[in-house]
């Protein structure tokens, strides 16, 4: 993966889209991975001394439409399949997409405008 450019969370479009504050100026392109990047602190349990922070992948959306200063992208995360046959014969639904804390349930994915996101590229 080739990282494209950090961005925020503009807003909610609706229950799967969200729109991203960078597009053609800043290098996106239709396509793009757009990651939302959830920080873990890790701290000495002795000392509280901070000794690093890693980023772990909390929902990825693909770019569908790309403006100059902004994009669109779509979730691609989808719901854990709970199928007892080990062949599936269609997708398990999407996530949806939601900014109230009071949805957040298996199946939604809980953003916050602002959000910080990394852009990326599939090589």
């Amino acid at each position: 993966m080739k990282e494209v450019t950090e961005a925020k969370i503009a807003t909610l479009i609706n229950e799967y889209d969200i729109a991203v504050n960078r597009g053609k100026d800043a290098g996106v392109e239709e396509g793009d991975l757009v990651r939302i990047r959830k920080p873990t602190e890790i701290r000495d349990p002795d000392t509280s001394e901070l000794l690093g922070t890693v980023y772990t992948t909390a929902g990825s959306f693909r770019v569908q439409t790309v403006l100059d200063k902004a994009c669109l992208a779509r979730v691609i995360d989808r719901i854990p399949s709970r199928s007892s046959t080990p062949f599936q014969t269609r997708p398990s639904p999407l996530k949806r997409v939601t900014v109230n804390p009071f949805e957040e349930e298996v199946g939604v994915l809980l953003v916050e405008i602002g959000q910080k996101v990394l852009i990326q590229r599939e090589e």
